[in-house]
């Protein structure tokens, strides 16, 4: 029932996703051509768009070449000049009016907010230990504003909210007749539905059971649906539904049967399934048309389908007895880490190559029938 409601939830939310309008991103260069395609940020303060177009060509812009880039929702980041004659910067607007809002960075990479005064070519950052002086010189002629005192920075904090706040109230206060708009932040992520399958041998661990070292290996499958979630950064994250068939035998063992005149044999045969959920980050290594990745994070499973069996022969006998193994617990929780390739070709899905290690520990309330496991997994994915 747990795997019919959690893959019923999670084709629910794909379902969302893609019914919401595929985003179409777009750089306008400073020539005031507009190019279409997913854009990626790199470099210092991440200053320099490289965009990815459909026909898998790829092409990098600094705040001195693009104007501004976004996708359909609106710009997302504008160049400005930091101060007057100083060299343009990315920045993301925030409030447009006469006076106007913007967040970005500064040379070492924390975030700051900067103020471009009414009819000004360039914005000017506020610094966060002298925001009164700058508000001083840049929000004149406003008596509600006593900057002289430092209650203001109580009220209107270095926060995205206050900084809004105090710019919408300025323009409220001193342009009551003109327009001012905060503006709605468009969604740098853009998101990948697809499935994905392959193999995997699993080591289990039954801590009381050292006897049963004597171990076959055996190669079972998995597969499912996965979700991948990618920003304007290297980083990603990868949302996962998997079916794994969990197999393994252990033995066969002498077992000792009292000094009877035959000889007794056990084997452990494992075999039962999990609905596995893994929540991933990833990180993308560049940004072409090949991209090696790595990702890591925590997995949680429900046990199902449980066949498993403990298996004693007899040497007078020729069929071997078959009792059910109770492995106790009903799911499991635990860690994964891998490392893949992901493969983009014009006009084809995404195509995924990923080699991973899971480690799951199972509750219960019986270490010794209780394992953790270890599998090792290679995936062949398709993303759309």
């Amino acid at each position: 029932m747990k795997f019919q409601l959690l893959l019923a939830v999670f084709g629910l939310s794909i379902s969302a996703v893609v019914a919401q309008e595929r985003e179409q991103e777009y750089v306008v260069t400073t020539a005031g051509d507009t190019l279409r395609g997913h854009v990626l940020l790199v470099g210092a303060q991440q200053q320099i768009i490289r965009l990815r177009q459909s026909n898998g060509t790829t092409a990098d812009f600094t705040p001195k070449q693009a104007h501004s880039y976004g996708n359909n929702n609106g710009a997302s980041w504008v160049s400005q000049p930091i101060g007057p004659g100083g060299a343009p910067q990315f920045v993301a607007p925030l409030v447009q009016g006469p006076v106007s809002l913007y967040s970005g960075e500064d040379a070492t990479g924390k975030k700051r907010y900067f103020i471009q005064p009414r009819d000004s070519a360039y914005v000017v950052l506020v610094p966060p230990g002298t925001a009164r002086l700058a508000y001083m010189r840049l929000l004149p002629g406003c008596a509600k504003f006593d900057f002289a005192y430092s209650k203001i920075e109580r009220t209107y904090p270095y926060t995205y909210s206050g900084q809004t706040r105090l710019v919408q109230d300025y323009n409220a206060c001193r342009y009551p007749q003109q327009t001012t708009t905060r503006m709605t932040s468009p969604r740098g992520a853009q998101t990948h539905l697809g499935v994905k399958a392959g193999i995997h041998t699993t080591r289990f661990n039954f801590p009381n059971l050292t006897a049963l070292e004597q171990r076959k290996m055996q190669l079972s499958y998995q597969v499912g649906l996965s979700m991948l979630i990618t920003g304007k950064s290297h980083l990603a994250v990868q949302l996962e539904a998997n079916y794994l068939s969990a197999r393994g035998e252990y033995g066969p063992v002498n077992q000792y049967n009292g000094n009877a005149f035959y000889t007794t044999t056990r084997t452990l045969v494992i075999n039962y399934g999990q609905l596995q959920v893994p929540l991933l980050l990833r990180y993308n290594i560049g940004a072409g048309n090949v991209r090696p990745y790595l990702n890591a994070g925590p997995i949680y499973a429900f046990n199902i389908n449980r066949r498993s069996e403990d298996v004693y022969q007899d040497s007078n006998k020729p069929t071997p007895t078959r009792l059910a193994l109770n492995i106790h617990g009903s799911n499991s929780i635990g860690g994964a880490a891998g490392i893949g390739v992901l493969i983009q070709k014009q006009g084809l899905p995404l195509f995924t190559i990923e080699t991973r290690i899971d480690h799951l520990v199972d509750s219960g309330a019986s270490v010794g029938s209780t394992p953790n496991h270890t599998s090792l997994r290679l995936d062949f994915g398709l993303l759309f």
